[in-house]
């Protein structure tokens, strides 16, 4: 929420896009991510392991992955500050 005030306050209206749950014809590239989120998981902790805390940090945020119960969170607070969401991008502007 910290890169959306940051645009509002500048007079700029974000438009937050949810993809949706994931498609068939997807799995492949929902297998590689998770492959790669997996990678950045195990380079970030062996980092961390080794005290390199900065560069750590750098690998982990690579390998969040976004579920339904932290989206569900976000629309929340996004409802409450009035911020506009769409289901596709099709739908923000149309």
């Amino acid at each position: 929420m910290h890169r959306v005030r940051l645009l509002r306050h500048h007079k700029i209206t974000p438009y937050i896009v949810f993809d949706g749950g994931p498609l068939p014809a997807k799995k492949a590239t929902e297998s590689e991510r998770k492959k790669r989120r997996d990678e950045n998981m195990a380079l970030a902790n062996k980092l961390a392991a080794a005290g390199k805390h900065a560069q750590a940090r750098e690998y982990y945020v690579k390998c969040v992955d976004v579920t339904t119960e932290m989206a569900y969170q976000f629309i929340k607070v996004a409802i409450e500050v009035s911020l506009l969401i769409c289901s596709d991008l099709f739908a923000c502007f149309w």
